[in-house]
């Protein structure tokens, strides 16, 4: 008999790539369990139609969130697999025969990478093998974020599995780029009380190492240019990620502002009748890299549609959101503040207008600058009509 296999995804806002992940995972799982990190965007409904079990839960890092979509899955056989992947048909068939005779208690999978309009068949990125079909209770999640591993027991053998899955990496440079800089700062946070030496040898070696291995040994050069974009980013990432490190750990000795322990915040969120612009300002809170202690959204006489909004945004908020209206007697921006100060609760108030899309860091920045008896002031960047009414829609990207 057929043994049952349950496949584990994680999401963030990825309605361009779980529709075809689905379609090939649902082939072989008897159970599909995807971990949402409050998606803004249509995965939610897309993995619904597949008959997932969709769960929302607060991201802590790709490592913590995979073992805890792990520990839902109701069968012993688990299936590992990103969004952005899909099962050959080959890999398919390969994981079917597993099921029908499991003999190991874990499995290797290569992993065959798409860079912009074409597959790349060497470099750091193939082959690519990951343990990813593996029996729950014989190994756990490791490595260091963002680069997570699932690690099978010791003396544990793992076989490499006929066929591959296809990784749909980057539609663009750019999108390598942005996410290079991101990873760079997630992996910058690890490498927490090395000292300055190390980082600085680490950051003039490394980078280099890391281009001369993926483009010369493991024969990145013949996968044209773009296997020597592959290897030039790749070796800036490693690079980045020592120089955030050396910036953070010179920061500590040298700290410019001492930021108060425990410092807490409610964010006042200004609005009037605008709630299109009063959705992408939530949703650029929801982003924050330090989110507020609350979000009190201070409303000069807002009619049903904004009410329905943040109604809406209150059901899967990370943080509470307090809805302070009062009636519509003219303007009454003044009033509205005042009224939605009254109802802070924590020690600090950043005050913003409910038309302003966020900087990830927008909080963190003020915290780190929160001092009794003084305020702290921004600025802000005036988008065009066309940029906004791009952000509305959707169709551009936001960070």
């Amino acid at each position: 008999m057929s043994e049952k296999l349950s496949a584990i995804i994680i999401t963030l806002n990825e309605e361009k790539n779980i529709a075809r992940c689905l379609d090939a995972v649902s082939q072989v799982a008897d159970e599909i369990i995807v971990v949402d990190s409050f998606s803004t965007d249509r995965t939610e409904e897309l993995c619904l139609a597949y008959g997932t079990k969709f769960l929302k839960h607060k991201f802590a890092g790709y490592i913590e969130q995979k073992d805890y979509a792990r520990s839902l899955a109701s069968h012993e056989l688990i299936l590992s697999v990103d969004a952005d992947e899909v099962l050959s048909n080959q890999l398919i068939s390969s994981i079917r025969k597993v099921k029908a005779d499991p003999k190991y208690n874990a499995y290797e999978i290569n992993r065959l990478s798409h860079y912009v309009d074409r597959f790349i068949y060497h470099g750091h990125w193939f082959p690519d093998r990951k343990v990813r079909l593996f029996r729950n209770g014989f190994g756990k999640w490791g490595g260091r974020n963002p680069h997570d591993q699932y690690i099978p027991d010791k003396n544990e053998k793992a076989p490499l599995l006929d066929g591959v899955v296809y990784h749909y990496t980057f539609r663009s440079i750019a999108d390598h780029m942005n996410q290079a800089n991101k990873f760079s700062e997630i992996g910058a946070r690890h490498l927490n009380g090395h000292n300055s030496a190390y980082l600085v040898f680490k950051a003039i070696f490394s980078p280099i190492w890391a281009f001369v291995y993926g483009y010369i040994f493991r024969l990145g050069f013949l996968d044209g240019w773009y296997g020597l974009i592959i290897a030039v980013i790749s070796s800036t990432e490693t690079f980045l990620k020592y120089a955030k490190a050396i910036a953070a750990h010179s920061s500590t000795r040298h700290p410019v502002v001492q930021t108060e322990p425990n410092t807490s915040v409610s964010l006042i969120v200004s609005t009037y009748n605008w709630p299109d612009a009063l959705n992408q300002t939530l949703i650029s809170i929801k982003r924050q890299e330090l989110l507020p202690n609350e979000v009190i959204i201070a409303d000069d006489g807002s009619g049903e549609e904004t009410r329905n909004l943040i109604e809406k945004h209150q059901a899967d908020f990370p943080v509470p959101i307090i809805h302070s209206w009062i009636e519509d007697k003219g303007f009454r921006l003044a009033k509205s503040r005042n009224e939605a100060i009254k109802l802070a609760r924590f020690d600090y108030i950043v005050q913003v207008d409910g038309d302003l899309y966020l900087n990830k860091y927008f909080i963190k920045d003020h915290i780190d600058f929160a001092r009794q008896k003084s305020f702290a002031r921004g600025s802000r960047v005036l988008l065009d009509k066309k940029i906004s009414s791009a952000l509305f829609d959707g169709t551009l990207r936001t960070p």
